[in-house]
């Protein structure tokens, strides 16, 4: 029964294999052959200068950071206001030598709520590719105006951002690369 004992130790081991397994093995998205490879700063350029009505593109130190404020709503509870937001970022760096892009995606959501179950609140975060991630709500309350009605209504998958920013990338002659850890 002593070995009762290494179990949790070898269960340890295992995720972390697997983590070590699953950062090495990454999602690549490479042009088609023959297109023509524009430099970096040409590239980062095309990337800033994205669609800003839905998301923002804000460049950073080693690349650039897309932010998707997916909600952002606030309702009147029993006791108070509630509120939810909900937030895409992804973060890109540039791998000069092997013309690539490496991106890190996260979604975070908060929530508070207080009502006849009493007060509740969480946060929550995803990191790393989200695959097949899609997110749909639909909520009604009691609007901050008083009136009842719909406070959250929003269907979001990140494919509507990497099918852009992959097009946009691989138009440069550059390498889309979905990682599991920033790095």
């Amino acid at each position: 029964m002593w070995w009762i004992f290494l179990l949790p130790i070898v269960l340890i081991a295992i995720v972390v294999i697997i983590i070590i397994i699953l950062s090495k093995k990454q999602l690549r998205f490479p042009p088609e052959e023959g297109t023509k490879v524009i430099d970096k700063d040409k590239l980062l350029d095309k990337i800033l200068k994205l669609d800003k009505n839905v998301f923002d593109v804000m460049q950073e130190k080693e690349g650039f950071k897309i932010k998707w404020t997916i909600v952002d709503a606030k309702w009147l509870g029993i006791v108070g206001k509630n509120w939810e937001n909900v937030t895409y970022t992804a973060s890109g760096t540039f791998d000069k030598e092997n013309k690539t892009v490496k991106l890190f995606e996260k979604v975070s959501k908060q929530r508070k709520v207080s009502g006849m179950e009493g007060f509740r609140s969480y946060s929550y975060t995803t990191n790393g590719p989200l695959i097949t991630t899609k997110l749909s709500v639909k909520q009604y309350a009691i609007k901050e105006n008083g009136e009842i009605g719909e406070v959250i209504n929003y269907s979001f998958s990140p494919n509507e951002i990497k099918s852009v920013l992959k097009q946009v990338i691989n138009d440069a002659g550059w390498t889309l690369q979905i990682v599991f850890l920033k790095k």
